[in-house]
């Protein structure tokens, strides 16, 4: 049986592989974006907070945010599903990224690029089998473009049949390991994602960090759920389906109650069903 680990792609786990690790992070960014090494020396996170808050339930969204050495600014976005309202969102992320550079009083000089990295986990575009797409404000027709609007790179996992040779190549498998046997076959040549995969494999080990990733995955399908019929009926769903999973990783029952919502009752219905204490 193959022992699952928590998926590089929880925007928790992520962030914390990321922030965590800064040459991680530097070496993830130099192998998508076309930026000079030394524009990535210095890089400052906008909001380096990891644990994620939980009130009633609820969880906060987990992003990450940084700027560079000469003032560029980064946004790194997770998406799971696709939805229908995905490209709405980003636009809204990236415009609001320029917005917020320009502060009441202030003239437009201080705007500096937004560069937008996409980790989708489906596939965004059908008329090719290309998975790194870089998407820019411009004129097709002429190549004219704003020297300093938003860059997107979108990086489509599923049309990534298996390692290519390259670094970024070797990224993207790490993002989409499944089991510890896939994760440890990753990339032996890069520290990099060695320290990123140990950190995965340090993370699925831990009752606490699991339950907070999975509490994460509740925290999108309410993103999800809230924008379309039957949201009561799909979250309650998730909220089994999240304590089957911690029941299956021996996780206290305690803690799932905590994290799910669930009652006592319904969690000793599960484990009895499955056949786990």
């Amino acid at each position: 049986m193959k022992q699952e680990i928590i998926s590089p792609l929880n925007d928790y786990v992520f962030k914390t592989v990321l922030c965590q690790n800064i040459p991680a992070l530097r070496e993830f960014l130099t192998v998508v974006l076309d930026l000079p090494p030394e524009e990535l020396e210095e890089l400052t996170l906008l909001d380096p907070t990891l644990a994620p808050k939980h009130p009633e339930g609820k969880t906060a969204i987990v992003d990450l945010k940084l700027r560079t050495k000469s003032g560029l600014l980064i946004y790194i976005d997770v998406q799971r599903r696709k939805i229908p309202t995905l490209w709405q969102r980003f636009l809204y992320y990236g415009a609001k990224m320029v917005v917020e550079q320009v502060k009441i009083g202030e003239g437009y000089g201080n705007i500096r690029q937004v560069i937008c990295i996409i980790l989708a986990d489906f596939r965004a575009y059908d008329h090719t089998e290309a998975w790194h797409q870089r998407i820019f404000l411009n004129d097709p027709a002429t190549g004219a473009h704003f020297p300093e609007g938003m860059v997107f790179h979108v990086l489509e996992l599923p049309k990534i049949k298996e390692q290519d040779g390259t670094l970024l190549g070797a990224w993207m498998a790490f993002l989409k390991s499944k089991t510890m046997e896939q994760l440890m076959s990753v990339a032996p040549n890069s520290p990099a994602i060695q320290e990123s995969v140990f950190t995965v494999k340090k993370m699925s080990g831990d009752e606490l960090e699991r339950a907070i990733a999975m509490s994460r995955e509740m925290a999108e399908l309410d993103i999800i759920t809230a924008h379309s019929t039957g949201w009561q009926g799909g979250r309650q769903e998730e909220k089994f389906t999240i304590a089957r999973n911690m029941l299956q990783d021996k996780t206290e029952h305690a803690v799932i109650a905590k994290w799910t919502g669930l009652s006592p009752g319904e969690i000793n219905k599960l484990a009895a069903e499955l056949g786990v204490s």
